[in-house]
């Protein structure tokens, strides 16, 4: 189901899926649904290119304030980059679930391998196979959140010159 409204109001998010806004993501939307029809906890799915049709979950494209859902939910389900950062940051419980290339939902695995490397250092569940969903959401929810500060900022710039040159090599490979 699609609410427009989802990203005004302030209603209680248990579950806040964000997928940004790159490619089609229906394994994780599939597993969000089904676990949100199981589970019977609210979850808003955040993405775009959205071709999934959401039974139990919402669905919005954009979510106004994102930082504030974060701290509201339960757990916190994101996929890569510098929204698995901005979730450190707040101290959310966190679930990530990367994109694949072998599933065609990026052009690399560079966000496992991020996804990865975070998850050594501040202990949340990585999902890379779609199966484990559930059993990562009840760890996240178990687990204390671990506050990411002292190398945020250069972290993000990183990202930041990376996630540029990712999308002007993805452009160039269209064009």
């Amino acid at each position: 189901m699609t609410d427009p409204k989802a990203s005004k109001d302030n209603s209680y998010t248990q579950i806040l899926v964000t997928t940004g806004f790159f490619v089609p993501f229906t394994r994780l939307f599939a597993a969000v649904d089904s676990y949100a029809n199981i589970s019977k906890m609210t979850t808003l799915v955040q993405g775009d290119n959205i071709d999934f049709q959401f039974q139990h979950a919402t669905h919005v494209k954009v979510v106004n304030d994102i930082r504030e859902r974060m701290l509201a939910a339960e757990v916190v389900i994101a996929h890569g980059a510098m929204t698995l950062v901005e979730a450190l940051e707040i101290g959310a419980h966190l679930v990530a679930v990367p994109r694949q290339h072998k599933y065609n939902e990026h052009i690399n695995d560079h966000q496992v391998y991020f996804a990865k490397w975070l998850s050594k250092q501040y202990g949340f569940p990585v999902v890379l196979d779609i199966k484990d969903l559930p059993e990562a959401i009840r760890q996240a929810k178990q687990n204390k959140p671990q506050v990411y500060k002292s190398k945020a900022q250069p972290l993000k710039d990183f990202l930041s010159a990376k996630l540029a040159l990712w999308d002007t090599a993805r452009k160039a490979v269209r064009e």
